[in-house]
């Protein structure tokens, strides 16, 4: 039981961690959209 109620309290944190990784993604493309592979690649 111990075990199953520390999963359940991880999970909101995952789901966080997955917003954020989504949010991370689009940056990416937008900083793609605006430097180009070339000045990306600087950063």
């Amino acid at each position: 039981m111990g075990d199953a109620g520390g999963q359940f309290a991880q999970r909101p944190k995952l789901l966080c961690a997955d917003h954020l990784a989504l949010r991370l993604q689009e940056l990416d493309v937008g900083l793609l959209q605006l430097f180009g592979p070339h000045g990306y690649t600087a950063l």
